[in-house]
């Protein structure tokens, strides 16, 4: 009897439900934008140097009357539940101005008379936002979900940059969560391209960097941040990339900068709860071991 409740038991894993602070995958709305630098009056020694030239529930049904279902299903049917508690999604930034203009840099006011200027290595940005809106259900108001923040830093003199976390909030999540779970793991993924002209107007066009961040055991409805000694957000942080490359401007034939910097971030959040890695790993265990269990499940049915 004993080999039969380990796979009934297993089932009743379909049957889960969910926490009601996840499955916010209604009325989704991604905003995600490049965040204008706080003091965009700048020393010219601070810029940086641009390479020019370089599931829903509703499965706890599916317990096998007989062996009607069959054993292969039972184990599709625990994969297909598996990837509920895993959800993407992701936006996109595309701009042209990712440095200031020296009449920008040196007199704001002077921009809409003359113009941005000569093309400076001052950051127009001091990072980039995302903030993701959801509801529960088809035709509910949505309310902000997650947001996160990143911030920019420098080294090497402004020839590396590094994108640092520094804000987190997850109040509910696209991903389903088991019943009384508070937390969530998220992956972050970046990807910066660039394009701009070199000398003799060659067109060049290129992946910077592809950065991933790995956010372990975020609660919900908690503020993550830097400089939070309770809250810190860095303690979140099971992995994350270096420095990239900054954004490359154009040059003219005679390698003077006439571009303000044109880039593309790509970012796809993923939330992941490791039930679903549990029952993904059921599932693994259900296909190899097919046989006994149907073996088992006719016994049983003959006694």
């Amino acid at each position: 009897m004993k080999r039969i409740l380990g796979p009934l038991l297993v089932l009743c894993l379909l049957g889960c439900a969910g926490s009601k602070n996840s499955l916010y995958n209604k009325e989704e709305k991604v905003v995600f934008h490049m965040i204008p630098a706080i003091d965009t009056i700048e020393d010219p020694n601070s810029g940086v140097r641009p390479f020019g030239s370089i599931i829903l529930g509703g499965l706890a049904a599916i317990v096998p009357n007989a062996i009607d279902i069959g054993i292969a299903q039972i184990g599709t049917a625990l994969e297909k539940e598996s990837l509920k508690y895993t959800a993407s999604y992701s936006a996109k930034i595309v701009g042209d101005n990712f440095y200031l203009g020296a009449n920008e840099k040196n007199d704001v006011s002077k921009v809409a008379k003359n113009g941005p200027g000569e093309p400076t290595g001052v950051l127009r940005y001091g990072g980039v936002h995302l903030q993701r809106l959801a509801a529960h259900k088809k035709g509910d108001s949505t309310s902000s979900v997650v947001e996160l923040e990143f911030a920019f830093r420098k080294d090497l003199g402004g020839q590396l940059l590094f994108l640092e976390p520094i804000f987190l909030r997850v109040d509910r999540t696209k991903a389903k969560l088991r019943k009384g779970d508070g937390n969530v793991d998220l992956m972050v993924d970046l990807r910066w391209n660039a394009s701009w002209l070199e000398g003799s107007r060659k067109f060049q066009q290129k992946t910077l960097a592809e950065m991933s961040y790995l956010f372990k055991g975020v609660q919900l409805k908690k503020d993550y941040a830097t400089g939070d000694t309770a809250n810190n957000i860095k303690d979140l942080l099971a992995s994350h990339p270096d420095y990239f490359p900054p954004i490359p401007v154009s040059l003219s034939d005679g390698d003077v900068p006439v571009g303000y910097g044109n880039f593309t971030l790509e970012i796809m959040v993923t939330e992941v709860d490791d039930y679903g890695q549990r029952i993904a790993e059921k599932a693994s265990g259900f296909r190899d071991k097919e046989s006994d269990i149907a073996k088992a499940l006719k016994s049983l049915l003959d006694q």
